[in-house]
Order: structure tokens, then C-alpha cells, then sequence
């Protein structure tokens, strides 16, 4: 991945579809800038350096636009400090936003409409995902109890 000024991550799976395409340039008109970075099917390379840049806070947010997001959200899941998400619909993506304060969400593009693709791109570029502070209590107990 190269490091550019974009504080969060697109991951997407192969070649960004035409749809894809169309909502990261639209997102880029409103002033969003990800930094997009496309990664080979059945790779998961891209994904220990995308969860070690949100550990060390160097970005701030990872959309992964993957097929396989449940299998992915829990290997994320096993870096201190982050806090992958898998999300089917905006509303799981704002619930996941604000109730657990996901710094990494997993969704798959198949089947999503522009409008879809773009409101997750929106609320990407605006959320600061800070994890409440009651969930950051019991992942604190629960790092006690981790089985690595």
C-alpha cells in the first residue's frame, strides 16, 4: 500500500466495478479522498496492514469491500484495537458505527446499487468511529480472557 494524506482505507477486491468506480469519482467531487487500495482475491496481505496502520492510528477507518467480510472481520478482530464490523445495509453500518465505534467495516459490493455504494463511502469519509466507552470496558475484560 502506498501512504498517502488519506486518513482511511478502501479495500476493494479485484477491480473496482463500474459502480464502484462511479462513487469513489463522486466521492472525490464532494472532497473525499480515500486512499483506495485494490487487492487480489483470496489475498489477505492487504489486511494485516491496513489493521496495523488502524492500531498505531495512522488512519483512522477501513470499508473493506470484500465478499468474504465475515471471515475477514474476525481475523481484524484479533489486532488490539480494532473493531471490525461485518454490514449488510447502511443501517447496520451506522449501527456498527455508533454502538461499537467499528474503525473497520466489511461489506460486500455484489448486488449493492450506486446509492448504496456512495452513502457507505459518505458516512466513511464523516464518521470518527470512537468506540463507547461501556464496549471499551468489556473489551478490556475480555483481553484478560483472550485464548491466542
Amino acid at each position: 500500500m502506498s501512504v498517502t494524506r488519506s486518513d482511511w482505507l478502501v479495500v476493494v477486491t479485484g477491480r473496482p466495478t463500474p459502480l464502484l468506480s462511479a462513487a469513489l469519482t463522486a466521492a472525490r467531487r464532494e472532497g473525499q479522498e480515500p486512499e483506495v487500495v485494490p487487492v487480489e482475491a483470496g489475498s489477505w496481505d492487504w489486511l494485516l496492514e491496513a489493521v496495523n496502520r488502524l492500531a498505531t492510528r495512522q488512519i483512522r477507518l477501513v470499508l473493506a469491500l470484500d465478499g468474504r467480510s465475515l471471515v475477514g472481520a474476525c481475523l481484524a478482530n484479533k489486532v488490539r484495537g480494532v473493531r471490525a464490523a461485518t454490514v449488510e445495509t447502511l443501517d447496520d453500518a451506522r449501527r456498527a458505527l455508533r454502538e461499537l465505534g467499528a474503525n473497520c467495516l466489511f461489506a460486500n459490493p455484489q448486488g449493492k446499487t450506486w446509492f448504496e455504494l456512495r452513502q457507505l463511502l459518505r458516512l466513511a469519509a464523516e464518521t470518527q468511529a470512537r468506540c463507547p466507552e461501556e464496549i471499551a470496558k468489556v473489551l478490556e475484560e475480555l483481553e484478560g480472557h483472550a485464548n491466542r
